[in-house]
């Protein structure tokens, strides 16, 4: 067995030992540069995490305010609406007020114009002319009164459109 053993001693005497592994200065900035590498991978996830759920907030504050816009519009466009409808009624009011006016000048005309030819009559029949005035009365003065009544009844017509009017007015203001 002594020839075994010493083929044995021979060949682990021959053989070099095995190297001993050196780290590098290589190897070592690889291993940091990884581990930099893996917490800034991580930390950019994080902030696009956050920055996800940033941008989720203002995207529900844009729809927020998106939807309080179309609200405001649409109260304005209301509001419009009625400040238009209100100037088409004071402007009807108005309107109204001038036809009662003119319409009661009118029935002012045609008081005094009665009352032109009442006098007349009287004069006439002061003079002893009884029968021109009763000519008068009959003839000028039913025409005079008859255009009396129908501008009485105009300024009664116009006086309940004003009454309308501003009724219908006071309706919308409230």
């Amino acid at each position: 067995m002594e020839p075994v053993t010493e083929a044995v001693e021979a060949l682990t005497e021959d053989r070099p030992e095995p190297p001993t592994r050196r780290r590098s200065s290589t190897n070592v900035v690889l291993a940091v540069g990884v581990v930099v590498g893996l917490v800034a991978a991580t930390i950019l996830a994080v902030l696009a995490f956050g920055a996800g759920s940033d941008a989720e907030a203002a995207r529900h504050r844009t729809d927020t305010l998106h939807h309080q816009i179309r609200g405001l519009a649409a109260r304005a466009t209301a509001a419009q609406e009625r400040r238009d409808r209100l100037a088409d009624l004071r402007d009807a009011a108005a309107s109204r007020a001038e036809e009662l006016g003119n319409a009661l000048d009118a029935s002012a005309a045609a008081q005094n114009a009665y009352a032109d030819i009442t006098n007349r009559a009287a004069e006439q029949y002061n003079a002893g002319d009884v029968g021109g005035a009763t000519a008068t009365f009959l003839g000028d003065g039913k025409t005079a009164f008859d255009q009396m009544a129908a501008t009485v009844a105009e300024a009664d017509r116009a006086l309940v459109a004003v009454q309308t009017a501003i009724r219908d007015l006071e309706e919308e203001v409230r």
